[in-house]
């Protein structure tokens, strides 16, 4: 019984490492370098499944690390990509760590300890938990035990709740990622959050489109930058949506756009008024550096209007005073 066991462990290792073999094969996989870094970069990467299930595969890189590149936002239309994207880096680190190649030219893969994803929930009513309960459990979950050497793929946090709430919540999620400086693809609708992109650490990306008249093309490619539209009412077209609620969706739409949008009037006073979790002591330093160049700026423009050869030696001293009390910030 036991020599039994011992060759069907045999076997199963060999039926494993043969599957993925012809499969790397079959697939134009490469082999991945796998090192202790905390660099993920990813050279035309592709989704081993759905790559299968469609005519022309659009791949792309990938790169992230602890230091500059450590939270990638990712914004744009529905239907485009979004999620095809981050869960196919996903797969690709799994599949390196567990001894297969990968559906990519180039992948060196800083090894990972744990892959939290927070990609859709359904509801448990007969647990008596909603979706967005689900979603916040899951959330918390991840939060609660994230290491250096984790990595996190979250998409649309937020979506389950009201817009300010399910915003706040997005926001802050992204804060408190940026300050553990966490490897993590992070999805959302909310293009507001891109703003985010200022800090150290913080990267935008989006997924590509093409306008053709008053078309849409979705080019799935993943590019540097943010982007301020998500084409929903263009997807609500394609499925289908009577065209007199198309219509009456545009109006509204216009009229928002026309009153202002919630990046507009509620980004500058959060940042303002609530400092981010990860910015309030640098932002306290930028703060005092900006009042002592103001500072010198004045005291060079006071110097440049005295005018020497007319300036009793009292008068200097007096001057000299001023400028002193000035520097010592009691002017």
């Amino acid at each position: 019984s036991h020599k039994i066991n011992i060759i069907n462990s045999v076997i199963s290792k060999i039926d494993v490492l043969l599957s993925f073999a012809n499969v790397a094969i079959e697939n134009n996989y490469t082999k991945p370098v796998v090192d202790n870094s905390l660099i993920i970069e990813i050279k035309d990467g592709r989704h081993p499944i759905v790559e299968k299930s469609v005519d022309e595969f659009v791949p792309n890189d990938t790169y992230i690390d602890d230091s500059n590149n450590h939270l990638l936002i990712i914004t744009g239309p529905n239907m485009a990509g979004k999620s095809t994207y981050i869960r196919q880096v996903a797969l690709i680190v799994l599949l390196s760590q567990i001894g297969s190649f990968i559906p990519a030219k180039y992948g060196r893969i800083g090894y990972v300890d744990k892959i939290f994803t927070r990609i859709g929930a359904q509801d448990e009513l007969t647990k008596g938990q909603s979706t967005f309960m689900v979603e916040m459990s899951e959330t918390a979950e991840i939060l609660n035990n994230l290491s250096k050497r984790t990595l996190i793929i979250l998409d649309e946090i937020g979506r389950g709740t009201s817009t300010y709430d399910g915003f706040s919540l997005a926001w802050s999620v992204a804060e408190y990622l940026q300050t553990k400086k966490v490897r993590t693809l992070f999805a959302t609708h909310f293009h507001e959050i891109t703003a985010l992109g200022k800090y150290k650490g913080v990267k935008n990306y989006n997924v590509s489109v093409k306008k053709v008249g008053d078309e849409i093309i979705f080019l799935h490619k993943i590019e540097e930058g943010a982007t301020d539209e998500s084409y929903g009412i263009y997807v609500a077209k394609l499925a289908g949506v009577p065209i007199e609620v198309i219509k009456r969706a545009n109006e509204i739409l216009s009229k928002l756009e026309i009153e202002g949008t919630i990046k507009d009037k509620i980004i500058g006073e959060i940042e303002i008024e609530y400092p981010s979790l990860f910015s309030f002591e640098e932002k306290n330093k930028l703060d005092l550096l900006k009042d002592e160049i103001k500072k010198f700026e004045e005291i060079k423009n006071e110097l440049k209007n005295i005018e020497i050869d007319n300036l009793k030696p009292i008068d200097a001293l007096i001057k000299l005073k001023e400028l002193k009390e000035k520097l010592n910030g009691k002017g």
